[in-house]
């Protein structure tokens, strides 16, 4: 694959998740850190830095219908978190079940 379309479609990539962030995240929560852990979703920040990262790639999970193991590499491609699709699995059942 051509380097060029790599980074260009990395940086168009990088420029949606912004895009989400400005317009989303802005209208939760300053308390979403407090409730990923209260819940025990987000337990130590090792694979999953913030609970904005955890709520973005669970839209993408939701709006774009894949499968875990699509989420990883989604997760892993947009820089929000390095977790494998069983751990997803995890992560997810823990957000339902909380």
């Amino acid at each position: 694959m051509n380097k060029l379309y790599c980074n260009t479609a990395k940086q168009e990539r990088q420029e949606i998740l912004e895009k989400v962030k400005q317009k989303l995240l802005r209208k939760l929560p300053t308390t979403l850190e407090e409730t990923a852990k209260e819940y025990k979703v987000i337990v130590r920040k090792r694979e999953i830095k913030s609970a904005e990262s955890l709520l973005i790639i669970m839209f993408i999970y939701a709006l774009a219908a894949v499968s875990q193991r699509l989420l990883a590499a989604f997760a892993s491609t947009l820089n929000i978190a390095d977790i494998s699709d069983q751990a997803w699995q995890k992560k997810r059942q823990n957000a339902k079940h909380g």
